[in-house]
């Protein structure tokens, strides 16, 4: 077998765990996940700030967990598309919005369920575990 596809199929290894790890800790792991990230929920506001003015702009939060970052964009007034790949998160975060202007989106980030227009909105990462290097 060639480099190249010992490549690929480590790579096809790799995101198999990493699906069969989300869907394994992430039921159990989202009820409490805001307790968890209690000590950074003030830098939601900063990251906002650091964006600057977001108010009518479209922004996307992939990888949005419980929501946290988008909601805080919403709160400035973004309209705000947010994915996660677990329904898990994305239902604690759903219980949170109280926003028109933001909606929460069962997605893989690595197959995102737009169209080009998309790729001029905002992406914020929070984290190493929110990239991958990809070729």
């Amino acid at each position: 077998m060639n480099s190249a596809a010992m490549t690929r199929g480590n790579e096809v290894d790799e995101e198999r765990a990493y699906y069969d790890l989300n869907k394994r800790v992430y039921p159990a792991f989202a009820p409490f996940y805001d307790l968890v990230a209690l000590p950074v929920r003030r830098l939601r506001h900063q990251v906002v700030e650091l964006v600057g003015a977001v108010d009518g702009k479209r922004v996307l939060d992939v990888a949005t967990g419980t929501g946290s970052q988008a909601l805080a964009f919403a709160a400035r007034g973004a309209e705000v598309a947010a994915i996660d790949i677990s329904e898990a998160m994305l239902r604690v975060a759903r219980r949170k919005n109280h926003f028109a202007t933001l909606t929460f989106r069962r997605a893989d980030a690595t197959k995102l369920p737009f169209d080009r227009g998309i790729r001029r909105l905002g992406h914020v990462l929070r984290g190493p575990r929110d990239a991958r290097d990809r070729p």
